[in-house]
């Protein structure tokens, strides 16, 4: 059974291979049977030599499939590849069958969702969603995914309740900063400061949230603030973030922390920050 398997799956990759690839597989198919041949119905003097051939070749075989399946990934790997690129309409086609024939994984569900966001589909990115987390209701993967969305909508409230939740069902520390981030424009100060403190602490290669998370706690403790040499390097991710999520909430939001920070890195005398109180989004919608 173990085996019919293994030679269905092999059956389904052989046409991913490369070409020669293919090739060596044929040649040493064809060199086993003519060892295992020689080894049990050959002359007895050969017999011997031909089996321990026989047996090298097999391993040879195993190395051989293992190489040539290096590219055989699936799409949701695929797709992963994709939106870490920030190829996000090239990851959303990988995915999509899986939404449009109700089946799929939580992983790959969730993953759409993520691309339908920072695609700006907002009710496809939930109805994607909320699919992952039916299929696994504490997967801590689809929760964030849930609490992000709900963070750039600017519903802070649901946005730190789910990404609480993904804390707790095992999510990575990384997410700390969008939970510091969701209580700070919540004004809950002290967990904000809390959360996003334990952000800068870890050992993450992620230079554009550690500037602003920075800039949060500079507004909320008078810590020390970020150099202008990382605001020069990271401020293109935010500016990105802010055109993404323009027509929300969240995005206005993230547009004047760009501001300030501009101002910060070109060395003029910025403004006063303002406080988590003004820098939320309902308080920038009343101003305008």
């Amino acid at each position: 059974m173990i085996f019919g398997h293994f030679l269905r799956d092999l059956y389904k990759r052989l046409p991913e291979w490369d070409r020669s690839a293919r090739l060596s597989l044929y040649l040493a198919v064809i060199l086993l049977i003519a060892l295992l041949l020689a080894g049990f119905v050959g002359p007895d003097e050969i017999k011997l030599p031909a089996r321990l051939g026989a047996f090298g070749l097999l391993l040879t075989l195993q190395l051989l499939i293992l190489w040539a399946n290096r590219r055989a990934i699936s799409p949701y790997h695929e797709a992963q590849q994709h939106y870490i690129r920030g190829e996000y309409e090239s990851a959303r086609d990988l995915l999509e069958p899986a939404l449009d024939s109700h089946r799929g994984s939580a992983d790959a569900l969730a993953l759409l969702g993520n691309c339908y966001r920072q695609l700006g589909q907002f009710d496809r990115a939930e109805l994607a969603i909320e699919r992952a987390l039916q299929t696994k209701p504490d997967y801590h993967y689809a929760l964030y995914a849930a609490g992000k969305l709900n963070l750039v909508l600017g519903d802070y409230a649901q946005a730190s309740e789910l990404i609480e939740r993904a804390c707790s069902m095992g999510a990575p520390e990384v997410v700390y900063f969008d939970l510091g981030q969701a209580y700070y424009y919540l004004r809950d100060h002290a967990r904000a400061a809390a959360y996003l403190g334990r952000f800068c602490k870890l050992s993450f290669e992620e230079p554009a949230k550690t500037m602003l998370a920075m800039h949060y706690l500079k507004t909320l403790t008078d810590s020390q603030p970020a150099s202008a040499e990382l605001i020069r390097e990271s401020i293109i991710y935010w500016q990105e973030e802010a055109a993404r999520y323009r027509r929300t909430g969240y995005g206005t939001a993230i547009l004047n922390e760009v501001r300030l920070l501009q101002g910060t890195a070109d060395g003029s005398v910025p403004p006063k920050s303002p406080s988590a109180a003004a820098n939320r989004p309902d308080a920038l919608a009343d101003k305008q």
